[in-house]
């Protein structure tokens, strides 16, 4: 099936199980998940993952994160981390986990499989997450911001245990747990120095004599930039061994009104 009429099939299939899974209040996204699962190759085979597909998909990605990056802002959720907000984050991380590794411990897997299982199963989709509470109108919430929050530091977190567990198993054995882990460490350190540079750059946008005589001669431009700052970000993100997601979400979050003006911004 081409790309095309494999996009009208999907698309139209998501939309009507989306509309149903709304008339029962659920979020139009738990349908349109389920048209993916019905057409794909678990049930009707409708539709190949191809890399075409998968391309369309990591846009589609892309432009939830940034949708909702944009209605947030990174020291509102940063500020979750302090006082009970951490315990919620610390819980919604461990309490999957632990039901994980108790499933892998009964299915009697090696450390390994043992461990990468329970550490994706502990992960909360960042994408399903900001999709789910924007369709329900919650993104500007505490409990938005908390349950975000979470999911950012636990995809961060687990992304890194996972490149030292698989490191360790494969390839970079003779390097040590203390040099994979090291590594690790170091990209970490190296994704959030660019974050909090960026953030200070985009601080300091707004007040900028520069800024603002581009705003109004070539305000084409400055929306250019915007997109390219949050495709960058995701793109170091990923070479520092991150989901491009993680360093999109964060780029949006830095991207405000005062940066880019009223009308361009909405």
């Amino acid at each position: 099936m081409s790309l095309i009429a494999s996009l009208t099939l999907l698309l139209g299939f998501a939309l009507a199980l989306g509309v149903i899974a709304q008339r029962f209040g659920q979020p139009a996204l738990l349908g349109q998940m389920l048209a993916g699962i019905v057409l794909g190759p678990s049930l009707l085979g409708g539709t190949r993952a191809t890399p075409d597909l998968a391309a369309v998909a990591d846009l589609s990605v892309f432009f939830v994160v940034v949708t909702a990056g944009l209605e947030m802002r990174l020291p509102h959720v940063l500020g979750t981390f302090r006082g009970r907000g951490s315990l919620a984050l610390l819980l919604g991380c461990l309490i999957p986990a632990a039901a994980a590794a108790a499933f892998v411990w009964t299915m009697d897997l090696a450390f390994v499989p043992a461990t990468v299982v329970t550490l994706c199963v502990s992960v909360t989709a960042l994408p399903v997450a900001l999709r789910i509470l924007s369709d329900f109108g919650l993104l500007n919430t505490r409990v938005a911001r908390v349950a975000i929050s979470s999911a950012l530091a636990s995809d961060v977190l687990v992304l890194l245990a996972l490149g030292v567990v698989i490191a360790m198993a494969t390839s970079q054995r003779d390097a040590g747990l203390l040099g994979t882990v090291s590594l690790a460490v170091i990209k970490l350190g190296v994704l959030l120095l660019v974050v909090a540079v960026c953030y200070v750059v985009c601080a300091r946008l707004p007040s900028s004599r520069v800024w603002q005589r581009l705003q109004s001669t070539r305000a084409d431009a400055v929306l250019m930039l915007a997109l390219v700052f949050v495709l960058a970000l995701g793109a170091v993100a990923e070479w520092l061994g991150f989901h491009f997601v993680i360093g999109v979400f964060l780029a949006a979050l830095m991207v405000t009104r005062g940066s880019l003006g009223d009308a361009r911004f909405d």
